[in-house]
Formats: structure tokens, sequence, C-alpha cells
């Protein structure tokens, strides 16, 4: 069974929503989002989304915040 979409929902994001994320305290620069599979970050602005490994087990346990963006929208993907 695929818990991301309810591991969003807790952690106060929709699928495909874009966010940043403060990692240690520190403001990471790349847009983050979660797919219906994975977590996901986009590197260089307007590049590929790849695979964010330990992104959402730093969500999970508290080492990294999410950061809403303000006045973006998002798509479901």
């Amino acid at each position: 069974m695929n818990f991301i979409p309810e591991i969003a929902k807790m952690l106060g994001v929709k699928i495909g929503e874009e966010f940043h994320v403060i990692l240690h305290g520190s403001p990471m620069m790349s847009r983050y989002r979660i797919t219906k599979t994975q977590a996901q970050y986009q590197p260089l602005k307007d590049g590929e989304w790849v695979q964010a490994g330990r992104a959402l087990e730093c969500f999970l346990n508290g080492e990294a915040e999410i950061v809403k963006l303000t006045g973006k929208k998002w798509e479901e993907k």
C-alpha cells in the first residue's frame, strides 16, 4: 500500500505542490515537491525534477521543515 499521499497531507502539502525546505536550520535553494510515489527536488531553476533521496525521512523525523511558496500555482503530476 502507498502511504505517500497520506504523508503529504500530514505534512500540510498537496501532491504536486512545490515548496522550499529548511534542513538543520539552513534554507535549501532547490524547490521540492511530493508526488504520488516519491519526494522530488529541482536542483536548477526550470530544470529536471529528480528523486530527493532522504527527503521524506527528513520530513518525518523532524530534520527538515517545509516552507510553503506564496502565490505559486501547482498542478498534480
